[in-house]
């Protein structure tokens, strides 16, 4: 009995034994699409279908057809079917759950998206009395100026300033021109004449609303980006008692700390000394992944701050190359900073129409704010077109935009350990409302330059793929921070006729701390390398790290490190050859969630001996020339010879005449044996001349050719090795008429030579 049902059978043109999903993840092609192509397939399948059943009435017979002209080929697939008509419900019911899928899959993935939130910055400034030294012109007053001019609108920020209390300096509330206008003014409050320093209340006052943001993390769009900007040069201080000063920072470290942590505050501190701790600052930004930075001089915090003040509000940025930036017609508003020193001439600001705008005149569309250390320019509903500016070039020169078209940088993280992927997703949205367009999309070139700031080493990596995301976020994981540093990304979109930049600074760090400690025991110098990990972040057990050890002599030696009680790698070498040295460490194993890595330890330096280090005995021992037994010998060897030299000077003369002697010996004894070679010739030549013509007379009737081949064959059989070739005279014996020939001559010639040797020119 024939079946019901139409059954449709075909190799379809990709393998349906792997996620569809996955495939056409590799592809690059969005769920969108892919549900737009599905059913452009169905329904260029279910046509040719229906016209089958149509003509055939679903006979028993196959019928066979071609769909490979859409966009993925089902290649030839044949159509078995029976009279009854098939119930095709199913095919609508499968395009709506892939279109429901899609949706379901886009909507997972923009609702995964880390969405940028507005910033929230706290300044916490030290005004102790140490201040006067370490910041003389109190240059933290145009960097507090610098930082509320620079705050956009829609943000929060508030300014506090600490000694023996605690004092807020400008209220903590929603930036506006009121709000800026009260901070400017403000700025005299900044001086250097506080008592104490006291760290802990400052970070306690400026977090007041710590318990609330607690309770209330997972509610985002009501929550700001919290950033807590601490500047000091000393450390806790509270009181004279140390032990007082030192239970208040162990308050700080485990009590404050994991509370400004849970609430989601990102702590940034600046050192502005090496008096400052270090520890507890590295500590407080570590631990909230903030940033730590170290202003060795005064004139370095304005840079350093600038920094910081990236991290904590990051703006879209204008590319600035060569002092130009191209301004497109989305821009409502930008700001440029640039910084200038003190001899430099005046800033100035063209527009694409030529209109050069200083400090002096400004129009009502540009707001110019100037300092002694930089130019602050606002300009309002600009011209499109390619603005220049006249000013020293200097890398953190920058201009940001306001923009109905805005380059969206999820949040990322400001510290990665050593071999880390920074993870950058971002996209474009105007009006608030993300861009998924692919034509728009399809226009955008982008990359990525990444830059070491130790060593100036930098990368560029291409950005996008070949078909732009269905929801209109790139993602890409940037992986080239395999050494610890500084580093600055910058991510760089050109769409023909706009441009826009993002900036971002990340700071590589190593779970491990290397020293190299010189130690004298039992007057022998040892150094001895220690490498402490973080226990949070490294697997000690499964973890593993060897040394090579060089010289400049050019030896090398390996060896592993060993763990002590404290769970610390050491090594102790002992040098024992003077020269330079050098340690490389190299750390394999895991860390604490498992994941597997390697690191390069920064390499390790020393100079044996110096100064009054002790000599190492084995040194003396392996050195060759400081060995005294080996040097009488070589002492005596000479002398043995020097006392044999003069003794053999009359043999010298010896062996001269003795050797005149043996040549005249060499010289008569070859004269002999030529003289008898000579005499030989003549009578074996004299002997066998008189034979031949005895035989020519006994035969004169025989053939001149064999009488002349015989003469030949037995001339040429002579000791002497005459050779009669085509150039001698012999060759050519004139031949009579009679048949003989002049052989006589020939003979007579040889005779005449032997009894005259000295008169061959006579007969001639």
């Amino acid at each position: 009995m024939p079946s019901r049902w139409c059954t449709i059978t075909g190799k379809p043109a990709f393998p349906l034994s792997r996620s569809p999903f996955l495939w056409f993840d590799e592809l690059r092609i969005s769920p969108l699409k892919i549900a737009n192509h599905v059913v452009t397939a169905i329904t260029k399948l279910i046509s040719p279908v229906r016209r089958v059943f149509r003509n055939t009435g679903c006979s028993p017979q196959q019928t066979t057809f071609n769909a490979a002209s859409g966009p993925y080929a089902l290649g030839n697939t044949e159509v078995r079917s029976d009279k009854n008509r098939p119930n095709m419900r199913f095919l609508p019911r499968l395009a709506f759950m892939l279109l429901t899928i899609a949706s379901i899959h886009s909507a997972a993935q923009s609702k995964d998206l880390p969405q940028p939130l507005p910033a929230d910055v706290r300044l916490l400034i030290d005004i102790s009395g140490s201040m006067k030294k370490t910041d003389p012109q109190n240059l933290r007053k145009p960097a507090m100026e610098l930082l509320v001019q620079l705050m956009p609108e829609g943000s929060q920020a508030g300014i506090w300033t600490f000694g023996q209390s605690v004092n807020m300096l400008v209220p903590h509330r929603p930036v506006d021109d009121d709000w800026i206008k009260t901070a400017a003014s403000k700025s005299a409050g900044i001086t250097s004449v506080a008592l104490y320093t006291n760290i802990g209340e400052a970070l306690e006052q400026s977090s007041y609303d710590r318990e609330k943001l607690t309770g209330d993390r997972e509610k985002l769009s009501e929550r700001y980006r919290n950033n807590i900007i601490l500047l000091t040069d000393g450390v806790v201080d509270i009181s004279l008692d140390a032990d007082s000063n030192q239970r208040e920072r162990s308050r700080i470290l485990n009590e404050l700390l994991p509370a400004l942590k849970s609430a989601g505050y990102i702590i940034h501190t600046i050192a502005l000394s090496d008096a400052a701790d270090q520890e507890l600052m590295q500590a407080l930004s570590l631990s909230t992944d903030g940033v730590f930075a170290v202003a060795d001089t005064a004139d370095e915090l304005m840079t350093t701050f600038l920094r910081i003040f990236d991290q904590a509000v990051p703006a879209e940025r204008l590319p600035l190359e060569g002092n130009k930036f191209l301004v497109d017609d989305s821009v409502k508003e930008f700001t440029v900073l640039t910084f200038r020193k003190a001899d430099a001439a005046p800033t100035v600001l063209i527009s694409p129409e030529g209109t050069s705008y200083t400090s002096t005149n400004a129009e009502d569309q540009v707001n110019w704010f100037s300092t002694d250390n930089y130019d602050l320019v606002t300009v309002q509903q600009p011209a499109p077109g390619e603005w220049q500016l006249k000013a020293d070039i200097d890398p953190d020169n920058r201009v940001t935009v306001v923009s109905d078209l805005q380059l969206q940088v999820a949040p990322l993280i400001n510290n990665l350990l050593v071999g880390q992927s920074l993870d950058l997703q971002f996209f474009f949205q105007e009006e608030k409302q993300r861009i998924t367009s692919a034509e728009f999309l399809g226009l955008l070139t982008m990359h990525a330059q990444i830059k070491r700031h130790h060593d100036e080493q930098q990368w560029q990596i291409p950005l996008g793929k070949r078909h732009p995301p269905i929801d209109g976020v790139y993602q890409q994981s940037l992986a080239t921070f395999d050494e610890a540093g500084e580093y600055t990304v910058r991510v760089v979109i050109d769409g023909k006729t706009f441009q826009r930049e993002f900036k971002h600074h990340v700071s590589v760090i190593s779970p491990f701390n290397v020293t190299l400690e010189k130690v004298i025991e039992d007057q022998r110098l040892h150094y001895l390398v220690n490498v402490a990990p973080d226990a949070q972040l490294v697997d000690i057990a499964n973890t593993r790290i060897d040394a090579n050890i060089k010289n400049a002599a050019g030896t090398s030696e390996s060896q592993p490190l060993s763990i002590n009680d404290q769970q610390q790698w050491q090594l102790r070498v002992t040098p024992t050859v003077e020269s330079s040295y050098s340690i490389e460490l190299t750390v394999s194993g895991k860390r604490n969630n498992g994941a597997e890595f390697k690191e390069v330890l920064p390499i390790q330096y020393f100079v044996y001996p110096q100064g009054d280090d002790p000599i190492n005995p084995l040194s003396v021992a392996e050195d060759p020339p400081a060995t005294p037994e080996p040097q009488p010998e070589v002492v005596e060897e000479p002398e043995a010879e020097t006392q044999d030299e003069p003794q053999p000077e009359p043999v010298v003369a010896t062996d001269g005449v003795s050797k005149w002697v043996l040549y005249s010996g060499v010289v008569l004894a070859n004269l002999l044996v030529f003289g008898l070679a000579f005499f030989a010739y003549r009578m074996i030549v004299s002997s066998k001349a008189t034979e031949e013509l005895d035989e020519l007379e006994q035969t004169p009737d025989k053939p001149v050719s064999s009488n002349e081949k015989l003469a030949m064959q037995e001339v040429g059989q002579t000791p002497l090795g005459i050779d009669v070739s085509a150039d001698d005279p012999a060759a050519h014996i004139p031949i009579d008429d009679t048949g003989t020939s002049n052989n006589d001559d020939v003979f007579l010639d040889l005779g005449d030579l032997e009894d005259n040797p000295g008169d061959t020119d006579k007969d001639k």
